[in-house]
């Protein structure tokens, strides 16, 4: 496998200056190009900037949306790995389009040599057409990695490189449409600095794309189901591959249920969440469970009951009920990171559940405690059914688990929002760069917001809602990120794919893009019905 030295970086400066037009050279630590902010690629761009790499055009701009062509492509990948010897003397009419006089000729005639490319069936090269990411990421892991395996008989030329591309752990872009795609200079800046060696790789392999890009590289190893997973009252959907109930006719109680659940679907946003801000106080009483697997085991009663509650502290069936509820909003894939569940209540229509991290942090384990009032009486707040509260309490382990945070950083104040710096600073530690949390606060956050949030928190003000309702699902998603992304996680899980241009929209929009999540809401909404 070829691998970019970071000492090679400086040789791309200038192919970038002669090839992609009036470029500078620039110095380390350069601000960001006034037309990069904020962009998706922005970090990429960025490392390549620091490394001396690109300063811009004349009027700073770097025009990261700008499309190259297949002649600028070559150049830029031939030049950042092999010396300039290797290829001098490499110019000929090596297509029926590259002549030696050409200032491309010398970098495509040694590439077609190296066989890196191999140009059209008509002999021809097409220099001036604008590349497209199959060809591009030809060209980029030819370059950067040996012994590529060909795309098999059935397949298409380009799905070896799309699978590299999967193998390496590098995004591509518009996964349906990937083939065709036209490579912009951004984008460019993305496969390039992902490549150049390791030390670069942990900080800019995965970024905040725009359209749809392959997230095929999950870390949850989601599964479709089988026909064998289904319960005798339920039939498989073989476009879906989910498992749905199934009524008997005539069976009144069962098409009850289902009607009940499909008013659920259309009317629950009208009645948002409640989570919980804290935990119950150590003082009342708490049930709790040692969980593995599906199954729990009584651990021990502490604390001293300050609520009447009829038999529910003793009533194990109701414990038992209570957990498959719990367990329907989890998937078997996620709930080994459970190992606690807690039963405690504060009254009805307080707090109705919270997940907690416990022991280790590096473990990654953590509790669930639930309001077993609440629970038992479907929540008797306005709220609608208590598995809402549940999806949202889901969320924070799948958005805050220790697969998406930095390990071994412990975050001693989670208001230094410059601790954990570009990434989002949260008090569960530092989000990876490739985190969704990360991710969602780019687009949507940012530290200004987290510090106008934080500050209406403290002084119990409705401001900071008010000014940008149109950006959160609910009041509650406003007071910090965690519960934003948890709040809009709700909404993606139980409605259609909201059509709207809001940025509360963009918020559940965003979850779509990832299609892990997208099989999760499927695998969620088929155990609820």
């Amino acid at each position: 496998m070829k691998k970019l030295s970071f000492e090679s970086v400086a040789k791309l400066a200038s192919h970038l200056s002669l090839t992609l037009g009036a470029f500078l050279f620039a110095p380390l630590s350069l601000a960001a190009f006034p037309d990069t902010a904020v962009y998706p690629w922005e970090k990429s761009i960025e490392v390549l900037q620091n490394a001396g790499v690109v300063a811009g055009y004349e009027d700073g701009t770097y025009q990261p949306d700008k499309v190259l062509n297949r002649a600028e492509l070559t150049k830029i990948v031939i030049e950042s790995i092999y010396d300039e010897e290797e290829f001098a003397e490499a110019a000929e009419n090596c297509f029926s389009d590259v002549q030696a006089t050409d200032w491309f000729a010398k970098y495509v005639c040694f590439a077609k040599s190296e066989g890196i490319v191999e140009g059209n069936p008509d002999g021809t090269f097409k220099p001036a057409n604008a590349i497209n990411q199959a060809e591009a990421l030809k060209i980029v892991l030819n370059s950067f990695y040996d012994d590529i395996p060909t795309s098999g008989d059935d397949e298409a030329w380009y799905q070896t490189f799309l699978d590299e591309a999967d193998y390496q752990g590098m995004f591509y872009f518009e996964a349906e449409n990937a083939a065709a795609h036209e490579v912009t200079r951004g984008e460019m800046a993305y496969f390039v600095a992902w490549n150049l060696d390791d030390e670069l790789e942990d900080q800019i392999a995965y970024e905040d794309f725009t359209g749809e890009a392959d997230y095929s590289n999950d870390t949850f190893g989601f599964e479709p189901m089988t026909a064998d997973e289904c319960y005798e009252d339920e039939y498989f959907d073989e476009e879906d591959q989910m498992c749905y109930l199934t009524c008997e006719e005539g069976d009144d109680s069962c098409e009850a249920d289902q009607d009940e659940f499909d008013s659920w679907y259309d009317n629950w946003d009208e009645n948002p969440s409640d989570h919980a801000e804290g935990e119950a106080s150590n003082e009342d009483q708490n049930v709790i469970y040692s969980v593995e697997g599906d199954q729990i085991t009584y651990k021990e009663t502490t604390g001293i009951p300050t609520i009447k509650v009829g038999d529910l502290w003793e009533n194990t069936e109701v414990h038992q009920k209570t957990w498959e509820r719990v367990k329907k909003v989890i998937p078997a894939e996620l709930r080994n990171r459970i190992v606690e569940y807690r039963l405690f209540t504060d009254g009805e229509s307080e707090v109705d559940a919270f997940v907690v991290p416990v022991g280790d942090p590096e473990n990654g384990e953590w509790a669930v405690a639930v309001d077993i009032l609440d629970a038992e009486q479907g929540s008797t707040q306005e709220d609608g059914p208590f598995s809402l509260v549940l999806v949202h309490e889901f969320a924070h382990i799948l958005t805050l688990n220790i697969d998406q945070m930095q390990p071994g950083v412990m975050v001693d104040d989670e208001t230094d929002d410059d601790f954990c710096a570009p990434n989002v600073t949260l008090s569960e530690g530092c989000a990876k760069d490739d985190a969704f949390v990360n991710i969602y606060f780019k687009k949507f956050w940012g530290k200004k917001m987290m510090q106008e949030a934080r500050a209406a928190v403290a002084q119990e003000s409705d401001a900071f809602y008010e000014n940008n309702a149109e950006a959160f699902v609910t009041d509650y998603a406003a007071t910090s990120i965690a519960e934003d992304i948890a709040e809009s996680f709700s909404y993606f899980v139980m409605k259609d794919k909201p059509t709207g241009s809001a940025v509360k929209d963009k918020k559940v929009q965003f979850f779509y893009e990832f299609p892990v999540l997208v099989q999760l809401r499927t695998k969620i909404r088929a155990s609820l019905q």
